[in-house]
């Protein structure tokens, strides 16, 4: 199976707040900060996983393609890092995996997609095999 997500770049932490999704922000954020951001990504990414009908999985190779808003320089892998950290905590929480460890789950591409002014996104791709229901 081939499930494909598009996931934020930031989230709402407040009505006026935004919590942008990369490491600099992550490892510098009060942790009720971090709390709700990571509340909201699981929100958000729970409404995705019932659109793609996404069934539970034993292993997973997943990719991501980001997608920036400008043409400013990023360190790809800050964004990912939190990206993927929040996405697999949430996959992990909805059973749809056992856990996200490396015998669970690995890593197929990670790469800078191009630049999407109008959507800004990360691309999460997750081809695996069904869980049988034995």
């Amino acid at each position: 199976m081939l499930y494909r997500l598009s996931l934020p770049l930031s989230v709402f932490v407040s009505s006026r707040s935004r919590f942008y999704l990369n490491l600099n922000k992550y490892r510098n954020a009060h942790f009720q900060i971090l709390n709700k951001a990571k509340a909201e990504f699981s929100r958000l990414m729970s409404v995705l996983i019932k659109r793609a009908g996404m069934k539970p999985m034993q292993k997973a190779v997943v990719s991501y393609e980001l997608f920036a808003p400008d043409r400013r320089r990023r360190d790809l892998l800050n964004v990912i890092a939190v990206v993927d950290k929040f996405a697999l905590d949430v996959l992990v929480s909805a059973r749809i995996l056992p856990d996200d460890n490396v015998y669970r789950v690995g890593y197929k591409v990670i790469r800078f997609a191009g630049i999407d002014k109008a959507a800004p996104r990360v691309d999460m791709t997750i081809q695996t095999e069904a869980k049988n229901n034995a």
